[in-house]
């Protein structure tokens, strides 16, 4: 069981990863009635032009002025857009000041979009206990991704799908 949970980690690890090196580019601010909405994936998000979510390269540099809203384990802050400019100046400023991997915009709006076409989809109760619904609103797979499945078996059985 240990096993598994491990194999399971280091697939969304890696979903996780490839997920994040899919978006820096796919991720779009535009300007759209006077508001500033995030274009991802044909969708259109609310941006939250009061936040913007950066990692630093180097966590011993931290620009004093900025003002911090909060941090995570991971490396990422939440830091407040001054009031005298906009985001996406801001962004900018920030990205080009060289101490910074990320410099991300936050959104409102409704991302669980993934719904399984599992038939048997409610007997899966283990699904919640890893998170994976959590996970697929990050990222379904990709060809780079390899899985292997470890069985006791085959169940002739099972209702199956002609795909």
């Amino acid at each position: 069981m240990k096993r598994i949970m491990l194999d399971i980690m280091l697939l969304l690890t890696a979903t996780v990863e490839t997920f994040s090196q899919q978006t820096k580019s796919d991720v779009t601010l535009i300007k759209k009635d006077g508001k500033y909405m995030i274009e991802y994936n044909d969708k259109q998000f609310i941006a939250n032009e009061k936040v913007l979510t950066v990692k630093y390269k180097d966590s011993s540099y931290i620009k004093s002025n900025l003002e911090i809203i909060r941090k995570n384990k991971q490396g990422f802050i939440d830091i407040k857009v001054p009031e005298k400019k906009n985001i996406e100046e801001f962004a900018k400023e920030l990205k080009e000041s060289g101490f910074f991997e990320i410099v991300e915009f936050n959104a409102y709006g409704e991302y669980n979009t993934f719904i399984p076409n599992d038939s048997l989809l409610s007997n899966q109760w283990y699904l919640s206990n890893i998170n994976m619904y959590d996970a697929w609103d990050i990222a379904m797979g990709g060809s780079c991704i390899v899985v292997g499945i470890l069985d006791s078996g085959t169940d002739w059985e099972h209702e199956h799908s002609a795909s």
